[in-house]
């Protein structure tokens, strides 16, 4: 997968409002950079190849997948917290609050809500 570029043209494709950049790398993984200090602000470790790179905002990359699908990534955690927050059906039973060595065993509230 060393020859995934992040566009056409192999460039660092920049968000809307130029505060980052993403570059492919030879290690399968999508490093984005903060355009102002030119630190490594996030790596996102990839298992597929893809064609193109493409910023929605300043947050998320979309990106064509060989086989055509679109695939979305954000970059900013609490986004993935909360998506997945707002995905919480059940509670936890009390043998996987014992395994996972969690007590008290939390409600289905305290888990939406952190």
């Amino acid at each position: 997968m060393g020859s995934v570029e992040t566009d056409s043209s192999g460039s660092p494709v920049f968000s809307p409002g130029g505060t980052r950049f993403a570059i492919f790398n030879w290690f399968d993984e999508l490093t984005i950079w903060d355009t102002e200090s030119l630190t490594l602000v996030q790596t996102i470790p990839l298992a597929f190849e893809f064609d193109d790179t493409m910023w929605l905002d300043e947050s998320t990359i979309a990106m064509t997948y060989k086989k055509g699908a679109v695939v979305a990534l954000t970059t900013r955690t609490q986004d993935l917290i909360a998506a997945a927050r707002s995905r919480v059906t059940r509670t936890l039973t009390p043998v996987e609050c014992r395994d996972f060595d969690i007590d008290p065993c939390p409600t289905l509230e305290e888990l939406k809500n952190g």
